[in-house]
């Protein structure tokens, strides 16, 4: 049977391999004779560690594959499409007797290459091959077949594995006739000659050279003191021009005002940021110290229990805070946070507690928020406490603290 090929490097191949439940058969090392459509031969060599020794480099297309036996399925021979078969490279080594029958033909003479009847040709190469063969679905249908060539690239050949004796192929360049032939071709391709006398294209030109007096005149002009003054060169004189010109650009574009368009990011730049900046800069840095006005303290309308009443007109003193005012009006109902202590530049007078009457106002409203109250209760404990300490630090002493 006579089935289309296809390379185990075609996509198929890995598809029937990933596959399960499908019947495949494989081949190993099959020996058979590939059908090669020979496409170039030419000469190579070895290296020095041969001795430059050379070869024939063939290069052609595969073309169909007949197995020594039969493959599965009855697969007698394997043909592919034109243009779509595997390239093959096979390197033919020369004995030492063919070798001596080139060199007989006139390996080193000029003009010495295969001919070229060996190209264009199918030949016959003996080879091994892989192969994976998808048996067909039904009966009468022909089986898939990927093949892998054993030394594609590298396909060795020689007189007796091969059955091609080259050296037999080559044309003798030592003959007579060959001789006379490669005599007339380099006769008809000319040696080049020189005849007559050479004419000179300038020799009726006549050039005059100036002379070193010339060229220093030239080059020199005189001033008004002893000495000549050598003149700058042309091209000194245009960077001048140049660096006149651009500095004379540059101070009319400095005099021109520079006007930014709003909506780039260098009007933003200039338009909105640079004037923030500027702004800012002119504001009182926080770290600036300025001195707190004391509130006038908001009077009672109870009567204190200190023996004066609220309506002989007296003006409760002014409060002043010192260095144990933990915090300020109107955040009583806040929660207590830690907060840094405030200070004077001068501080004359310790701060108060506050009357029973406020005291006993405070624990009233403490009534509705428990917690609140018990917080503020042990901060106003604490205060008392401690201004009870430094009066009797300030009756001991005989004079209350200075502080400065």
């Amino acid at each position: 049977m006579k089935v289309a090929g296809f390379k185990m490097t075609d996509p198929w191949a890995s598809r029937v391999l990933r596959s399960k439940g499908v019947e495949t058969e494989r081949v190993a090392s099959a020996p058979v004779e590939t059908v090669v459509l020979m496409e170039r031969v030419s000469f190579e060599h070895h290296g020095s560690d041969k001795n430059y020794r050379p070869l024939l480099h063939l290069t052609g297309e595969l073309r169909s594959i007949l197995p020594d036996e039969a493959l599965p399925y009855g697969v007698e021979e394997v043909t592919f499409r034109s243009g779509l078969g595997p390239t093959v490279d096979a390197f033919y080594e020369f004995d030492d007797a063919q070798l001596t029958e080139l060199v007989s033909k006139g390996y080193f003479t000029e003009g010495f290459e295969p001919p070229s009847t060996m190209a264009g040709i199918p030949w016959e190469l003996p080879t091994t091959i892989d192969a994976l063969i998808l048996a067909p679905e039904h009966n009468g249908d022909a089986p898939v077949v990927f093949v892998t060539i054993h030394g594609q690239t590298e396909l060795a050949l020689d007189a007796e594995n091969s059955g091609y004796d080259l050296a037999e192929y080559f044309e003798n360049k030592l003959t007579p006739e060959a001789q006379q032939e490669q005599a007339l071709l380099s006769t008809q391709r000319g040696v080049p000659t020189r005849s007559g006398e050479i004419n000179d294209l300038f020799a009726a030109e006549q050039f005059t050279t100036p002379d070193a007096a010339q060229r220093f005149e030239a080059l020199t002009r005189q001033s008004s003191g002893e000495f000549p003054v050598v003149r700058a060169s042309i091209f000194e004189d245009l960077m001048a021009d140049f660096r006149q010109k651009r500095t004379a650009e540059a101070a009319e574009l400095a005099a021109q005002p520079v006007e930014y368009d709003p909506d780039t990011v260098e009007g933003v730049y200039h338009q909105r940021i640079v004037p923030g900046v500027a702004k800012a800069l002119t504001l009182p840095s926080e770290d600036t110290v300025t001195p707190d006005v004391a509130e006038p303290e908001e009077t009672s309308t109870d009567a204190p229990d200190d023996g004066t009443s609220a309506g002989d007109g007296a003006q409760a003193p002014e409060k002043e805070q010192g260095l144990l005012d933990l915090y300020e009006e109107g955040e009583e109902d806040k929660e207590l946070d830690v907060v840094p202590v405030a200070t004077t530049p001068a501080v004359e007078k310790v701060w108060e507690p506050e009357s029973e009457t406020t005291v006993a106002g405070v624990q009233e409203d403490a009534v509705q928020d428990d917690t609140k109250a018990e917080q503020r209760n042990r901060r106003v404990h604490r205060t008392l406490e401690h201004e009870k300490a430094l009066e009797r630090d300030s009756d001991k002493a005989g004079t209350g603290p200075e502080l400065g």
